[in-house]
């Protein structure tokens, strides 16, 4: 691509503390999953492809050589490695750099969707200041910049930042002495032209030289426990991209409030609403919205009503810290409200109204729910003192048949509060 060629258009990075890219140094960047994160992003909290269910794609022979490749849809210079980890295992980036698979030809294949091959180029690899020592990287075939590598020979047009329509195919060697058994494929690819990391996973059988007959169609257990990422749930179909922490607040959400009973869960809503929350936008008793910067997705807003809501609030639901808008109406919900709602600083919009079993105290950390304009307690069993909270600012208020501990806060009777020295503080 041209490192420390001085280019602003794009920008290079020269390999200089602070400044350098992962490929200055490949293999050394730290990286939050050797399989990628959904929807990338530094900081973000997208859902760890490790917790994809493994089932095998391919049947390796231990000490073969094999065929992997890759296909660019935005191109950043650098190179790639491949690497291998038994599945099952905690699938952590130091499994996979134990397990760097050598390259064992001197040229890559570029290949068309039809699996033609329209070039043979000689590959260009480094094992010099790789990480971990030693381990062996295949360095990009496609120019970003035109000029600074040599053109792919009958392909003079294939450069800059893609996508391509082709792939660069190479060879590594399977270890003549890897145990037969189950093992998940890293890909690997430091950046060149920017300070990224992107990976890929996929599932490989690994068998032993004399037991090569027969189609793998066997499944390894999945370990109980949490996931390789740390989570505990997976969101898919309309969710995957959720936010990790909202899934897992989500599927805790929907447990704890008896959502296996949930009535018009099944033809109003895509999937398992258990794991696919963003697929329920469309029936207005059951519906959560998710917002979405490109792949990545948040909670939003969230409207449970009817009888066959019924169980507590968990403490959890402050995990959804994107949440704007709550309604939890008419339901059967029992309880007082979690004192870790009053942490929602996004919160705009909270209707708990007709919900006659849910009640007690409203915790005094809802006085950091600044943003409120809705704010719906009718008809439910709400007592005690109330918190100081800006009261008349909240233009739906409605706190119509409830009394509370005397004096109220200013701006309570707005609301329709009514206070009774008899009232329990």
């Amino acid at each position: 691509m041209g490192v420390n060629c001085g280019d602003t258009n794009p920008t290079d990075f020269p390999c200089t503390a602070g400044q350098a890219t992962p490929w200055c140094a490949p293999g050394s960047a730290p990286v939050k999953s050797p399989c990628g994160i959904f929807s990338g992003g530094w900081r973000s909290n997208g859902r760890d492809m490790r917790d994809l269910p493994g089932e095998p794609q391919e049947m390796w022979v231990a000490g073969s050589v094999v065929d992997v490749a890759v296909a660019i849809t935005a191109n950043h210079g650098g190179g790639w490695a491949y690497r291998l980890c038994r599945a099952g295992s905690d699938l952590s980036e130091g499994c996979f750099q134990a397990g760097h698979l050598a390259f064992t030809s001197n040229t890559q294949r570029i290949v068309d969707p039809a699996g033609k091959v329209v070039a043979t180029i000689p590959a260009v690899r480094t094992s010099k200041g790789t990480w971990p020592q030693g381990s062996q990287w295949a360095r990009n075939p496609f120019p970003m910049e035109n000029g600074t590598i040599e053109p792919i020979p009958n392909l003079p047009h294939v450069y800059g930042r893609g996508p391509f329509n082709y792939s660069a195919v190479d060879q590594v060697v399977v270890p003549h002495d890897l145990a037969p058994g189950h093992y998940v494929l890293s890909w690997r690819w430091d950046s060149e032209q920017a300070k990224q990391v992107w990976a890929h996973c996929s599932d490989v059988r690994i068998v032993a030289a004399d037991n090569t007959g027969g189609a793998v169609k066997t499944r390894e257990a999945r370990a109980m426990g949490l996931l390789p990422s740390g989570r505990k749930h997976v969101c898919t179909d309309e969710s995957l991209g959720l936010d990790v922490g909202d899934c897992d607040a989500w599927v805790e959400l929907f447990d704890a409030m008896g959502g296996v009973s949930w009535r018009g869960n099944n033809g109003h809503c895509n999937g398992d609403l258990r794991t696919n929350p963003c697929g329920c936008s469309n029936y207005w008793q059951k519906t959560v919205r998710c917002a979405t910067k490109r792949d990545f997705k948040r909670i939003t807003e969230i409207y449970l009503l009817g009888f066959d809501v019924r169980g507590h609030i968990p403490s959890s639901i402050a995990k959804l810290d994107e949440l704007v808008a709550l309604s939890l109406v008419d339901t059967q919900l029992e309880g007082t409200l979690p004192p870790a709602m009053g942490t929602m600083t996004n919160l705009e919009m909270v209707w708990l109204d007709h919900s006659r079993n849910l009640g007690g105290p409203i915790p005094e950390s809802f006085t950091g729910l600044a943003k409120l304009t809705a704010f719906e307690l009718h008809m439910s069993n709400f007592t005690g003192r109330l918190p100081p909270m800006n009261y008349a600012g909240i233009a739906d208020c409605t706190l119509n048949g409830l009394r509370f501990a005397c004096p109220l806060p200013y701006g309570a009777e707005t609301c329709g509060a009514a206070c009774h020295d008899e009232v329990l503080v």
